[in-house]
């Protein structure tokens, strides 16, 4: 098949590798010099690459910057008839799809939306959440499962669906991410445990909660990184989005904002560690837990988190998907969050039975919800207390506890003083 990409990027250069070992014809403007040589070929302008292709053109658009994309965006809108299709694969804002689709309305081609759920950014072991128009986004699936692999492209919904998703989606796993160095720090920096205990530890994790990247790749870090842990992930901007999506939807995300603000605030210092120990000083004969025992509390208070995480996520899709179209179900995108383990795993099959029950029930009220997170929720509580007496910051798993006492407390809703 022959198509065009305008605008580079490392995916950009990823998927061109791809379609071309599949023997697709690709041409491309907007590449330097030297990037996907043999690969692709080469034209001088978007009017250029326009003209080479036949009619029912195919055009994908790449970029890390914004405002790039959005001018080829605009150098394409000028040339393109109503049978074209544009998919819009690079960087975007949450507001930014819908500004592209108004660019591209006059001409009224078929805007698709393209967002990735992906462990490192790139094509491997990744889905692709498409959006947008239906029919466009049908006439290029064969294109993008030759990325991914088959059933592993879905269409979820108008508009910028498909990004909006996937921003979420990484924002509830970066949580995850962040939730995992609060632990590693408590148990390092705050208990004195060893890196290569955690580590071990860690990695053990998998067995109960459902094997996930985030446990390896800690542990790595934890391996390499000695005495001292700084698992933040500094310069990520999924959060920020996430956030910033969540804010204009008018929808509230405990952990998602803490891990937001808590990544600016850097975690609790060796120097704020040691302020905090002289200003609380603990009592002469308080000792901590044996390790084994925090070990096994971080491990079940860990397993918490993951499950209050998941009622999270499926509670806020309902006001997301109005503010933004989504369509695709609240089992499919916790199918998505959780991939298989949410089948082949007794921890989520509960979800798939409460978030199709037509009353509604918060999902923390089912009995088999509350079954699940009974034995959990003390090592969480005690978890937070340690944190407090070490003074380590631990904004996530806090923030946690928080929306889970939010949510079952008897005095949650009070309203004080009659108001």
């Amino acid at each position: 098949m022959r198509f065009g990409v305008v605008g580079h990027s490392a995916l950009a250069q990823e998927a061109v590798a791809l379609w071309s070992s599949l023997g697709h014809e690709v041409l491309a403007a907007g590449w330097p010099e030297g990037a996907g040589d043999g690969a692709v070929e080469r034209m001088p302008s978007v009017g250029a690459l326009l003209d080479s292709l036949e009619p029912l053109r195919r055009v994908f658009v790449f970029g890390d910057d914004e405002v790039l994309a959005e001018s080829y965006i605009l150098a394409l809108a000028a040339r393109l008839d109503v049978s074209d299709v544009v998919v819009d694969a690079a960087i975007s804002s949450p507001e930014g799809p819908a500004r592209r689709m108004a660019m591209l309305s006059q001409p009224r081609a078929r805007y698709v939306g393209f967002g990735l759920l992906s462990q490192d950014g790139g094509l491997r072991q990744a889905t692709i959440l498409g959006g947008g128009h239906k029919v466009g986004f049908d006439l290029v699936a064969t294109l993008l499962e030759d990325l991914v692999g088959k059933g592993q492209c879905w269409y979820v919904g108008a508009g910028g669906a498909g990004q909006i998703l996937s921003k979420l989606l990484a924002a509830f796993a970066w949580v995850e991410r962040a939730a995992l160095a609060e632990y590693a720090s408590l148990l390092v920096n705050g208990c004195g445990v060893g890196a290569a205990e955690v580590a071990l530890a860690v990695r053990g994790w998998g067995v109960q909660a459902g094997e996930t990247p985030s446990l390896e790749a800690v542990a790595r870090e934890l391996e390499c990184g000695g005495p001292r842990v700084d698992l933040a992930v500094k310069g990520a901007s999924v959060e920020e989005q996430a956030a910033s999506l969540l804010m204009s939807s008018g929808v509230a995300s405990w952990m998602v904002f803490a891990a937001f603000y808590g990544r600016f605030s850097g975690g609790s210092s060796a120097k704020e560690r040691e302020v905090h120990k002289s200003r609380y000083p603990r009592p002469a004969n308080a000792e901590l837990p044996a390790i084994g025992v925090l070990l096994e509390d971080c491990r079940a208070s860990f397993l918490a988190l993951r499950v209050i995480a998941t009622v999270e996520f499926a509670e806020i899709l309902g006001p997301v998907s109005d503010a933004w179209s989504l369509q695709a179900s609240v089992v499919d995108c916790l199918r998505l969050l959780r991939g298989a383990h949410l089948t082949r795993s007794p921890m989520y099959e509960p979800f798939v039975t409460a978030a199709a029950d037509p009353h509604g029930l918060s999902l923390l009220a089912y009995p088999r919800v509350q079954f699940m997170l009974s034995p959990l929720v003390p090592a969480l509580r005690r978890v937070c207390q340690l944190a407090v007496a070490t003074g380590v910051s631990m904004p996530v798993v806090a923030a946690c506890l928080q929306h889970f006492d939010g949510k079952t407390s008897p005095w949650a809703g009070l309203r004080l003083g009659g108001a």
